[in-house]
């Protein structure tokens, strides 16, 4: 817990002072430069880090010397800013730190402090880990980026740029072990900014934000959601972060801001977490708002800006894509634009694509991949716990509800926010995008959730003051930290002075191409510590490495990239 506590509290240096930095010198160029709230600042500057670790992979393994380059970074940001950020602590302690209320939200925030730093200690409890994340992880450290890593294991070619963030701070150089500590940091950031700005503790009347930032706490009131708090998978960051941008569109919506620099800037948070993970792609449509005031004021010099940072957001995750897989986004083969050696099988990256859909609607049986929904949708809602089940058929009613609502306010006399309506226009896009594709829970919870607590926000703001509406956001808080704390007391163990280490599968090693490669004993999971692996030996088969050198990265035998693929990586007969 002890070295949990020292990443953190590195990670949250660096990022809150390139964020910092990154916010001041947007203000600049949008003219809109009042201070912002310290979970921006530090979003911001895991943006930053986030792209600055990917183009450095291009490059390197992401290790030493990607750590050191953030350290001059650091410092530079803290010489030049120095007069702004003693403003802006100096902001931080009259208008927060004195503000009425504070004292009984510092005992809350220790009690998430304790249990995330004690959830993110312990084991990694997610079988993707296992499967792919922490050996992806170590590729990052290792080599970077590799062509056609994804031959080896088609898993590889899901290119999270999470994984390259984590990488970055894993510390491996310095504590002799790869740390997995991003997810708990990024779980404590979001619920703390979710608790200590909820207005009940400024008036009784609760607002449609505050449902959202209570969505955050209930998110983690699914019991796998604290599990994976240990793990480096990209679902809990990417899903938080909608959750995110969400509440903090509508806070911006309540406090009737009219600039479009703010709502730029959850833009660029939305291009991101696409890049995270290419399932939270709708919160990108959220841009057409800032971007219909920029074109209404002519202002083209911010249009452009935001556009181009946008774009070298989302730039370098497509590089990596092109590398690793061959393809611009994998498992996605149509969209096939680069004539390069090492690309991936086209059938393998298909049935790859089915793979995902079919496990989200529970067919796991490979005859039923291509099942309709007749057939498909029975099973998935029988799987459905009770409460899946309620959430799900609360959804339908949302749904019709909502799509009432905006056609009404469309058409309706007087002043439209269009910055509400779209927001609920994506959450309905979402929550339908996500169920026509892979209706996983563990996928999509947050899309489940976000059109019902908008609703319920816009009820409870038009009902009486003396309907306690506050009581619906204090029970989503304890929703959240029971599970969190169940979890904490039967499903880990104390680790006081440093996190557990990745879990140790046992596996066998294989000779190929005059190197050692490593299989699992048994199942597919070889973990991060046997490297590098894969998750079978019969696709060793099919795959050379391109030069002899492993560094040099991998691709199919000349005599296979006819054969048609499936996503176990072995030929269909």
């Amino acid at each position: 817990m002890i070295l949990v506590i020292m990443s953190w509290l590195w990670i949250g240096t660096a990022s809150f002072l390139l964020g910092f930095g990154a916010l001041a010198g947007m203000g600049k160029i949008t003219g809109e430069d009042r201070f912002k709230s310290v979970e921006m600042y530090i979003l911001m500057g895991l943006l930053c880090l986030t792209v600055y670790s990917q183009i450095f992979s291009l490059a390197a393994g992401v290790g030493a010397a990607a750590t050191f380059g953030v350290g001059i970074m650091c410092v530079a940001a803290a010489v030049l800013l120095r007069t702004r950020l003693k403003q802006y602590f100096k902001y931080l302690y009259t208008h927060i730190l004195q503000r009425k209320g504070t004292l009984l939200l510092i005992p809350l925030v220790l009690l998430l402090l304790l249990l995330t730093v004690y959830l993110t200690a312990g084991y990694t409890w997610h079988y993707d880990t296992d499967l792919y994340h922490a050996q992806a992880i170590r590729w990052i450290e290792e080599y970077g980026v590799v062509k056609g890593l994804g031959n080896l294991h088609n898993r590889f070619a899901y290119n999270s740029s999470f994984f390259c963030l984590q990488a970055l701070f894993s510390m491996k150089f310095i504590t002799n072990q790869s740390l997995h500590t991003m997810n708990g940091f990024i779980t404590f950031l979001m619920l703390s900014y979710a608790l200590c700005t909820l207005s009940i503790w400024k008036r009784k009347i609760v607002k449609t934000s505050d449902f959202l930032k209570a969505g955050l706490f209930l998110y983690f009131g699914y019991l796998e959601s604290p599990l994976v708090v240990s793990s480096p998978g990209s679902d809990l960051p990417t899903l938080c972060m909608v959750l995110y941008i969400s509440a903090k569109w509508a806070e911006l919506v309540e406090q009737n801001e009219k600039t479009p620099a703010p709502y730029g800037i959850l833009c660029l948070f939305a291009a991101w977490t696409v890049t995270m993970k290419l399932s939270a792609a709708p919160p990108v449509l959220l841009a057409l708002y800032p971007a219909a005031l920029l074109v209404r004021r002519k202002n083209w010099k911010q249009l452009l800006f935001f556009l181009l940072a946008g774009t070298g957001i989302v730039i370098p995750f497509l590089i990596r894509n092109v590398i690793i897989s061959g393809y611009l986004v994998y498992p996605y083969s149509a969209v096939d634009l680069f004539n390069v050696d090492w690309k991936m099988a086209a059938s393998l990256a298909a049935d790859d694509s089915r793979e995902i859909m079919a496990w989200g609607r529970g067919l796991t049986e490979r005859s039923l991949y291509g099942a309709g929904f007749r057939i498909w949708f029975p099973r998935w809602y029988r799987n459905l716990v009770g409460w899946g089940k309620a959430l799900f058929l609360v959804n339908i009613a949302s749904m019709v509800i909502s799509a009432v609502y905006l056609v009404r306010a469309v058409f309706r006399k007087g002043e439209t926010h269009w910055a509400s309506l779209l927001l609920l226009l994506v959450s309905m896009v979402q929550a339908v995008m996500w169920f026509v594709t892979a209706p996983l829970i563990r996928y999509g919870l947050a899309y489940m959730l976000l059109t019902p607590l908008f609703l319920l926000g816009l009820v409870c703001r038009k009902t009486p003051r003396g309907i306690p509406s506050w009581v619906i956001c204090a029970a989503c808080i304890y929703c959240g930290i029971s599970c969190m704390l169940h979890v904490a007391t039967d499903f880990t163990e104390p680790f006081w002075k440093r996190p557990a280490d990745y879990n140790w599968k046992e596996c066998s090693v294989v000779k190929w191409e005059n190197m050692d490669v490593y299989v699992p004993v048994s199942g597919d999971c070889g973990g991060y510590h046997f490297f590098p692996g894969t998750p079978n030996s019969a696709r060793l088969e099919y795959i050379e490495l391109r030069t002899g050198k492993t560094g040099d990265g991998f691709r199919l035998k000349a005599a296979y990239r006819e054969k048609q693929f499936i996503s176990s990586g072995t030929t269909v007969e």
